[in-house]
């Protein structure tokens, strides 16, 4: 094989071993949307947030619509059965104290009966007056909190949302730091080969030229392939072990 047959395959491997590392990815891994090699962080989002926001909006929804459910009913219930049940123990509480009193004072005949129709009846309006304050004040309560509870949603989605937009904003610039990075990595190596590329070319341009002027050999000092071997020899220029594939 003649010197001109090997400076010209130095040349060709080293334009194939460059224009093949050129026309890739330029040293980036496989692998994730970015190209670059890097993982970017996952929204976490708090398993249990969806579903309270969703069960105390329907709640405080129903409060504002005056359905707060039956075991809240009697809040805001005007005359209802738990009313009426403590109403009727009530009556019956003041009959047997009206009869008792009349008996122990051998009080006789309609006497007792009116007493009782009368307290009775005063109990009664009281109480059921009573109620009715009593409910509206509850009524209003209700309406507070409902209004209360859907702020409360509202505020966490917003708060929510301010947190996402957050996040991803961080990422965008994370993603974006990690393609500058991604891409003067790339230069580096591009920059590398390029040297290594022109050292392989000048190489075999040398090794040419020596052959053409020594006849296919030379000492050292002749500007042949002495010289040749003296600048890219061992321990001179770079050889194919400082390739770093």
């Amino acid at each position: 094989m003649s010197w001109a047959m090997v400076a010209s395959a130095a040349i060709g491997a080293g334009g194939t071993i460059a224009g093949g590392y050129l026309s890739g990815r330029g040293g980036g891994s496989s692998g994730g949307t970015n190209n670059t090699g890097f993982n970017l962080p996952e929204y976490q989002l708090d398993p249990y947030y969806g579903s309270s926001q969703e069960t105390l909006s329907g709640f405080g929804t129903n409060l504002l619509q005056g359905k707060p459910g039956s075991y809240f009913g009697p809040i805001g219930e005007i005359g209802g059965k738990l009313f009426e049940d403590v109403l009727a123990k009530g009556k019956r509480d003041i009959s047997r104290t009206v009869t008792e009193d009349f008996a122990r004072r051998n009080v006789r005949g309609a006497r007792g009966a009116n007493v009782i129709g009368k307290q009775v009846a005063d109990y009664s309006k009281d109480a059921r007056f009573t109620d009715m304050l009593r409910a509206l004040e509850g009524r209003k309560f209700l309406l507070g909190t409902g209004a209360d509870i859907l702020g409360g949603v509202r505020s966490g989605s917003l708060a929510q949302t301010g947190l996402r937009s957050q996040f991803d904003l961080g990422r965008s610039k994370l993603q974006l730091g990690y393609a500058e990075l991604a891409m003067k990595e790339k230069e580096a190596k591009g920059s590398m080969w390029s040297n290594i590329l022109s050292s392989v070319i000048g190489a075999g341009a040398k090794l040419g030229s020596a052959y053409l002027t020594s006849g296919g050999g030379g000492s050292s000092g002749d500007g042949g392939y002495g010289d040749f071997q003296a600048d890219y020899g061992s321990g001179g220029g770079y050889s194919f072990s400082d390739i770093n594939m």
